[in-house]
């Protein structure tokens, strides 16, 4: 975006700020253990290393404070300097002083993605669609530059990177990362050393079955490293690397290969190798010469780069990238073919089923993996990533091998491990995200042995992501209303060594939330896609005073 531009932009979003109380200078030196981002830390682990939150103090929590959101929130929140940021499905995104219960300032993220450009007819379409809804909104956990005050966000409609400072709100500049008209933001961006990266993905598979008419499809999947410069007012595209081969036209007028987006958690870094881990989806259509192109040989504990596939086409992968240059360093594709969109039907939701293949299993990689350093098997540096196939997996993280892979829970367009993981140095934590009867569970780092599994009481679903803090593993459930709805439910804690249920603390609002851990307190959202909500602030024992809901400031 021009430079003058975002200057202009800067000037009429500051009038937009509903309130500002903290100083023009800079705050002191943070300490390091602030949650950031979906994943907690640029490990993307959602692991806390506060000595508050345990066994012995979990059990008997307060609700601090509990903050009314029209529409919900989903995103886990970053903290930093006592505030917790977020966006709502509403299409706001609020700073909300979690100590004192108040916001501290808000801004209309639906005004900043309407501004940017006017609505084609097809995302005014999607608008209305029975399974795309919020997307004029941001979902995505925000990242914080804590030596320039930088906040960056990402939204839904438009992909659009937002840079805003972290004190006022005041908006600094914006960028788009993909032009397609259905491409989306939903992977949370990481900041490392001043650099912003970020994937996209897009609703364009669920236009397919839900917009009338609509001529599939022509997305493609991308990641990027951005940064910006406070001082010339833009956004400098480090690198921009696409994950299907070069677009070409085929005589129907569309793309042969579609879909790779990349949707879940956050990128993790290998600060040692310097390298950023993405992972990606499924394609939403392939040349006709490929559909039948499966594996027989395949196994998900192999897991081969499928020969008669093209080796540029990534889909269901994961992939470790310079941070500097975006290079490639390998990637480790699971699975053979797998086309999906909506038009092909599944299980009551959407059309009648209308491809013209046999459609794959939806694979996706519905999570960036987590990067442990030192505690795989041998004192390896590996990474840890769960699929939709059920399958949780460990890799080690200079090559891409994989070292184990265990089946955890059913897979499928429903089902499977979804937005993340929490992993410590022991053990990964998962939650198998099926409509009904989710189970919770770990695994031994070093080898893959389930260690525990429990199953979510009451046939519930859990689409929580862990948390792992000290002795426990923080989890919610909800009741399941159809294939994709639910109703309300609990907050749920866990013993981290056998799983055994320790605390179920009601809720209000559907839970579907990342759970962020700081010091004493642990903050979350509840409702989604436009099921009202709160943000949470609970208060373990030791701490526990203030109860009720918050005002803004």
């Amino acid at each position: 975006m021009n430079p003058f531009a975002c200057l202009l932009l800067l000037l009429l979003q500051a009038v937009a700020t509903v309130s500002a109380s903290f100083p023009f200078g800079g705050w002191p030196n943070q300490p390091a253990d602030e949650w950031t981002g979906w994943g907690g830390s640029i490990f993307n682990n959602r692991f806390s290393p506060s000595k508050d939150v345990s066994s012995s103090t979990f059990k008997d929590i307060n609700i601090h404070c509990q903050i009314p959101h029209a529409g919900g929130v989903s995103a886990t929140p970053t903290i930093f300097n006592n505030t917790a940021f977020y966006p709502t499905w509403n299409g706001t995104f609020v700073a909300l002083d979690y100590d004192k219960c108040q916001i501290t300032w808000e801004i209309n993220v639906t005004a900043i993605i309407l501004t940017f450009k006017r609505l084609t007819p097809l995302q005014t379409a999607m608008l209305k669609g029975p399974f795309i809804s919020g997307i004029l909104a941001s979902r995505a956990s925000p990242q914080i530059d804590r030596q320039t005050n930088v906040l960056y966000f990402a939204t839904q409609l438009h992909a659009l990177v937002v840079a805003l400072d972290v004190r006022t709100g005041a908006q600094l500049c914006v960028t788009q990362i993909n032009s397609h008209e259905a491409a989306l933001v939903t992977l949370s961006p990481t900041l490392y050393e001043g650099i912003l990266y970020a994937g996209v993905a897009s609703a364009e598979e669920l236009a397919a079955g839900s917009v009338p008419g609509y001529q599939c499809c022509s997305f493609v999947g991308n990641v990027v490293a951005l940064k910006f410069d406070r001082f010339a007012w833009q956004f400098k595209t480090v690198w921009n690397l696409d994950m299907l081969p070069p677009r070409y036209e085929n005589p129907k007028g569309r793309s042969d290969w579609s879909g790779a987006g990349v949707w879940g958690s956050h990128p993790a870094i290998d600060p040692g190798r310097r390298r950023v881990f993405f992972s990606t989806g499924n394609v939403y259509t392939a040349p006709e010469q490929y559909l039948n192109c499966t594996d027989e040989q395949f196994s998900p504990t192999t897991a081969q780069n499928t020969s008669c596939l093209p080796e540029r086409v990534w889909l269901n992968a994961v992939l470790a990238l310079d941070l500097l240059t975006g290079e490639v360093a390998w990637v480790k594709r699971f699975g053979p073919i797998d086309v999906w969109n909506l038009a092909c039907g599944t299980d009551g939701i959407g059309a009648q089923p209308s491809c013209s293949w046999d459609s794959g299993p939806d694979y996706d990689f519905g999570m960036a993996p987590t990067f442990v350093p030192g505690k795989g098997k041998d004192a390896k540096d590996v990474l840890t990533v769960g699929q939709k196939s059920g399958y949780l997996y460990s890799l080690d993280a200079n090559t891409g091998d994989i070292i184990w892979a265990t089946a955890t829970s059913p897979g499928g367009i429903t089902g499977g491990l979804s937005w993340g993981i929490a992993t410590d140095d022991q053990r990964p934590n998962y939650g198998g995200a099926t409509v009904n009867n989710s189970v919770w569970g770990a695994a031994s780092l070093a080898d893959g042995r389930l260690l525990w599994e429990t199953a979510a009481a009451e046939n519930f679903a859990s689409l929580t992501p862990p948390t792992v803090v000290g002795d426990i593993v923080i989890v919610g459930r909800v009741k399941p209303l159809g294939p994709i709805t639910s109703g309300p439910g609990p907050l749920v804690g866990l013993a981290k060594d056998a799983g055994e249920v320790l605390l179920e603390h009601p809720l209000n609002g559907t839970f579907r939330g990342g759970i962020a851990v700081q010091d004493e307190y642990v903050l979350f959202g509840t409702g989604y896609k436009g099921k009202d909500g709160y943000m949470y602030v609970v208060k373990t024992a030791e701490g526990a005073g203030y109860s009720g809901y918050g005002r803004k400031g």
